[in-house]
């Protein structure tokens, strides 16, 4: 059995639940573990949830949408058991009257325009089903109107054909939950068609207010219109505006009674923050600084009840980045009594692959693309991301470079590939600057690469890719300290030459790891060599993990061992004689070209993005247990809810409660995972056995009936006896509950159960 696939086994009764898990003590403590606020993705859509106090961050994972909401303190990332398909341009806006956060059409992964309507409650995603929709479209306008009581879309623009310009459209619906209603065509006194506008409602003089947007013909405008119910559209004179753009954003301060606006994208040449006063037909600039001092387009804005409040949006580093790697995360307020903005939260880094280094002398985890996409390097600590200052010399976008502490208040950077040329220069980064260096080994890619602290501090190169068509591979051994580069001959026993290998130096044994990558056939290896500062030994260890190419390698310190985190996202360590995997509660996915490192000023390990993700994940080795409740049930407004006042410690009785009014009686269905049960993902919809819009969370290895408690019964109660077994540190169950009343049936949301300490 795989460690990292752990099953409930044993004896079940009522009151009791033995437990045997297939893993060893100190694989069981390890856990991968998402962080929980937004990755930096591009495009997002945000809106103000104001009945649950909570800004709601829509973002594309892969196929499908995610939510994430801000409460003002810290991120919250729910599992709603049915998502949106993904989308770029949708509309999103909450809607106070009904307490739901809409989300409106957009254009999906084949550019098909969309006209449906999703409706998020903070628990799941609702779908109506209105007769006559508006037609489908992107990048419209949206707003709530409380004249209307109801949430209105403007314009938009649809796909005409490949190499046709698009579709603009100038008509104005609303949505009232059941129904959408025309009230404006654009055929008359209307703003042109347009697309890539803001739309707000000045609560000041009660009039939806329109401005700029994308013409057509690279022309972008920069006309106020204002819409009222039975009054139609007005072209507002104004005693000026900010310049044309698109992508742009305003929120309207309900306290001030002012309308702030931010972002365009129209030649990167705007950094302003602009108010608007409808009460004298005014815009005024304010300030000339942009958040964070980063340039963006299509950053969510929105008023949360006290402040204005912007996230991410698209940066302009400049050099051609855009979309996705120019994506940010981070959390600004505007005070208006300083005409600024204020940091509330840094920016993870954007999609792609990546490379790490710890640099030990500055306490900092680096991290630079290894894609060729950008050539913004990141850093981390203290758990924050910022990106490295961008306005001084840096290394070229590139593929595969290495990167490896010095030891001596620096990373060092080598090679790559860069539009099929390989690359042989150096750069070193002292966490301010990149410096350039004097010449090393001959151009090539793919090389493994890491720093030594011997002699002052050493950084150790072997093998590359140096040739292409045919594929040549080098084995050649080259070391860098405060004298530059140089080659070390090869004698005695030596590693055959590759490419895409991984090296990583293990402080506890003193020497360098080099594990798995490619020969020159394209052959990939699983072998283990060590490199202790003198000569090379071949390590034979009884487990080897599956033969690697393009893996990555780091030292975690809390193990002692060395980490390598395979394309898919298995993990195994080396402890110096053997490799284990690394057992986690759930499968970690598919993270080819991840980037994979220690962080010292937080003792963590962290992956982080890979080809299509943004996301990060910290491995942690506790022992604590922990009870975490997630997902959603059924029915949709009354939910039996599970609680606990304690957590699943090894040799303790454990309870799990289930409240649901008038319940009598429950079962509580116990699994070993939560993503898929007999093959089919989870969650999966039970419509097919008759429970429509119930959603089952968990994989169903085991059922135990509940105890009912209190007077009358409203709770029931399962009660677990965890053995006090060693080998169950780190182990993972999950649980949901089945109850009835009067016959009618309910499910639970649903709980992970992670047995420690």
């Amino acid at each position: 059995m795989s460690p990292s696939r752990r099953r409930l086994r044993g004896p079940l009764a009522a009151a009791t639940l033995s437990l045997g898990l297939a893993c060893s003590p100190l694989a069981a403590q390890a856990e991968w573990q998402r962080t929980l606020r937004p990755g930096s993705a591009y495009p997002n859509s945000a809106a103000y949830d104001a009945a649950r106090g909570r800004l709601v961050v829509v973002q594309n994972a892969h196929q499908f949408v995610e939510v994430f909401e801000w409460d003002g303190q810290s991120w919250h990332h729910p599992r709603p058991p049915q998502t949106p398909p993904a989308r770029n341009g949708g509309a999103l806006v909450f809607d106070p009257t009904r307490q739901r956060t809409v989300l409106f059409g957009g254009r999906d992964r084949s550019a098909t325009e969309l006209n449906d309507v999703w409706e998020w409650d903070g628990r799941r995603w609702h779908q109506p089903s209105p007769a006559a929709p508006p037609p489908a479209r992107a990048y419209a306008g949206a707003a709530f109107d409380p004249e209307l009581d109801e949430i209105v879309v403007h314009g938009g623009s649809r796909s005409a054909g490949p190499g046709v310009p698009a579709i603009l459209l100038g008509d104005l619906w609303s949505w009232n939950g059941s129904r959408w209603l025309l009230h404006d065509d654009g055929a008359g006194a209307a703003p042109p068609p347009r697309d890539l506008h803001a739309l707000f409602h000045d609560d000041a003089t009660g009039e939806l207010v329109l401005f700029g947007g994308f013409l057509g013909g690279a022309v972008f405008e920069d006309d106020t219109w204002a819409w009222q119910p039975g009054g139609g559209w007005q072209e507002l004179q104004t005693n000026g505006a900010p310049s044309p753009r698109g992508w742009h954003r305003v929120a309207f301060d309900r306290d001030r009674g002012v309308g702030v606006l931010f972002g365009q994208y129209l030649q990167w040449n705007n950094e302003e923050t602009w108010e608007w006063r409808g009460t004298t037909r005014s815009w005024t600039q304010v300030s000339a600084t942009p958040p964070g001092g980063i340039r963006r387009q299509d950053a969510g804005l929105i008023y949360d009840g006290q402040r204005i409040v912007l996230f991410g949006g698209n940066a302009n580093y400049g050099a051609g980045v855009s979309g996705q790697y120019g994506a940010r995360s981070d959390l600004h307020a505007w005070d208006p009594g300083a005409n600024a903005w204020t940091n509330l939260q840094s920016s993870l880094p954007p999609r792609g692959r990546w490379i790490m280094a710890t640099d030990t002398s500055r306490n900092a985890l680096v991290a630079f693309p290894a894609d060729a996409r950008t050539r913004v390097a990141w850093e981390r600590k203290d758990g924050e991301w910022r990106a490295v200052p961008t306005d001084t010399a840096r290394p070229s976008a590139r593929w595969n470079p290495g990167l490896a502490n010095t030891f001596s208040g620096a990373v060092l950077l080598f090679g790559g590939e860069s539009r099929s040329r390989f690359l042989g220069d150096t750069w070193r980064f002292d966490g301010s600057d990149w410096s350039l260096l004097g010449p090393g080994p001959s151009p090539r890619t793919e090389s493994g690469m890491t720093g030594t602290p011997w002699n002052g501090g050493t950084v150790v190169l072997f093998g590359g890719l140096t040739a292409r068509s045919p594929d040549v591979v080098t084995d050649e051994l080259w070391l860098h300290d405060s004298a530059g580069w140089r080659v070390v001959p090869s004698q005695g026993l030596w590693p055959r030459g590759r490419r895409e290998a991984a090296m990583a130096y293990d402080p506890a044994r003193d020497r360098v790891v080099l594990f798995g990558g490619r020969d020159t056939s394209g052959v990939r290896s699983n072998a283990t060599w060590e490199w202790d500062g003198m000569a090379w030994h071949a390590r034979t260890p009884a487990t080897r993990p599956p033969a690697m190419a393009g893996h990555r390698l780091a030292f975690d310190p809390t193990t002692n061992t060395c980490l390598a985190l395979r394309w898919n996202g298995d993990a195994w360590r080396w402890d110096g004689s053997d490799w284990t995997q690394v057992a986690t509660c759930e499968p970690f996915g598919v993270r080819n070209g991840a980037g994979l490192g220690f962080d010292p000023s937080t003792g963590e390990v962290v992956a982080f993005g890979g080809d299509r993700d943004r996301d990060e994940w910290t491995l942690t080795t506790s022992s604590r247990a922990r009870f975490e409740t997630f997902g959603v049930g059924c029915p949709a407004g009354d939910e039996p809810a599970l609680t606990s006042t304690g957590a699943p410690v090894l040799g303790t009785a454990f309870d799990v409660d289930v409240a649901w009014i008038g319940l009598d009686a429950a079962l509580f269905l116990l699994g070993a995972s939560r993503s898929s049960f007999r093959g089919a993902p989870l969650p999966v919809e039970l419509s097919a056995i008759g429970l429509v819009d119930c959603w089952l969370q968990v994989a169903i290895d085991a059922s135990v009936p509940a105890t009912l408690i209190g007077s009358p019964a409203g709770t029931a109660r399962l009660r677990l006896l965890v053995p006090n077994n060693p080998s169950l540190l780190g182990a993972c169950a999950f649980t949901q509950a089945l109850v009835t009343r009067r016959r009618l049936p309910g499910l639970s949301n649903a709980a992970l159960l992670r047995f420690g300490l």
